[in-house]
C-alpha cells in the first residue's frame, strides 16, 4: 500500500513538474511584476500574469528588452530563460529583492543565460538562488553574466559556456558580490574574470581551479592580476590579487597562480 502511494505521489510531482506553464515577455524593457509583459501562449488562451513558482519564465524579445528586478520584487519561477531561441535577445537587471529559480520543466535546465539569443544577467544587489538546479551562462550563443554586487546562490553546477558549438560562449565578470555554486564547469568558449567579489565552490576543487586558471579560463583583472585560491572549511575560495606591476610575473598569456589552505 504504501509503495502505490510513493508511486502515486511522484507521478504527480513529475506531472506538476512537466506541466508547467511558459510565459513568455512580450513588453518592451521594463519591470518583472507587470503582468501585463508576460504571455502565456502554449495554451492558446494567452493568459497574462507575473510567472511564479509552478511557471516557467521566457525572456526574450526582437524589442532585446531590459527587465528589472529591484528591492519591491520578490520573484520565483520553476525555470527561467534569458535570450531564447525566437527573437532577438534579452537582459535581466537585478538590483535587490530575490529571485528563486527551480530546476525547470525537465528537472535539469534551471537558469540559462544566453539559450539560442544573446542574454545578459546584471546582478548588482539583493539575491539569486538556483534551488537545487543548474545555471548555464551561454548556452548555444553568448551569455554574459556581470556581478557588481549581491548574492547568487547556485544550489548544483554553475556551467559557462556548456555548449562550445552554435556559437556559444559564455563570459562572468565579478566586480563584486559573491557567487556560491555546488560545482563549476568552464567551458572552451568559457572565461570568469575577477576584479573584485569572491567565488566559492563546494568542496576541494584546488586543482581544478588551478588547471582553469592555467587554460586562461579563470583570470584576474582582465589577465593583469593574480588568481588566489584556498581550501577554508568546506568551500574552494578563489579571489582576484592585485599587485605592483613588479611583483606580476607574466610568462606569455599566463597569468602568477597563488594557492594556498587553510
Amino acid at each position: 500500500m504504501f509503495k502505490k502511494m510513493l508511486v502515486c505521489f511522484l507521478l504527480l510531482v513529475m506531472t506538476s513538474i512537466s506541466a508547467a506553464d511558459i510565459y513568455w515577455w512580450t513588453g518592451d524593457s521594463g519591470r518583472w511584476d507587470v503582468a501585463g509583459s508576460w504571455v502565456e501562449m502554449d495554451s492558446g488562451n494567452y493568459n497574462t500574469k507575473v510567472p511564479d513558482a509552478a511557471d516557467e519564465a521566457r525572456i526574450d524579445s526582437s524589442y532585446n528588452p531590459v527587465v528589472l528586478i529591484d528591492s519591491a520584487i520578490t520573484a520565483e519561477v520553476q525555470g527561467l530563460t534569458v535570450g531564447f531561441d525566437y527573437n532577438g535577445g534579452a537582459t535581466l537587471d537585478v538590483t535587490g529583492g530575490s529571485l528563486t529559480v527551480g530546476r525547470g520543466r525537465d528537472d535539469f535546465w534551471g537558469f540559462s543565460v544566453g539559450n539560442g539569443k544573446p542574454g545578459v544577467v546584471n546582478i548588482s544587489g539583493g539575491s539569486v538562488l538556483c534551488q537545487w538546479s543548474n545555471m548555464f551562462i551561454g548556452n548555444w550563443a553568448t551569455g554574459e553574466l556581470n556581478m557588481t554586487g549581491g548574492l547568487l546562490n547556485v544550489n548544483q553546477q554553475l556551467n559557462v559556456s556548456n555548449n562550445s558549438t552554435g556559437g556559444s560562449a559564455g563570459v562572468v565578470h565579478l566586480d563584486g558580490g559573491e557567487i556560491w555554486a555546488g560545482a563549476l564547469e568552464v567551458g572552451n568558449n568559457g572565461v570568469i574574470d575577477i576584479t573584485d567579489g569572491v567565488l566559492k565552490i563546494w568542496g576541494d576543487h584546488l586543482a581544478l581551479i588551478d588547471s582553469y586558471i592555467a587554460s586562461n579560463k579563470i583570470i584576474a583583472l582582465g589577465g593583469t592580476g593574480m588568481v588566489e585560491s584556498e581550501l577554508s572549511g568546506d568551500w574552494t575560495v578563489v579571489t582576484a590579487v592585485p599587485e605592483p606591476a613588479s611583483l606580476v610575473l607574466l610568462l606569455g598569456s599566463s597569468v602568477l597562480m597563488l594557492r594556498k589552505r587553510k
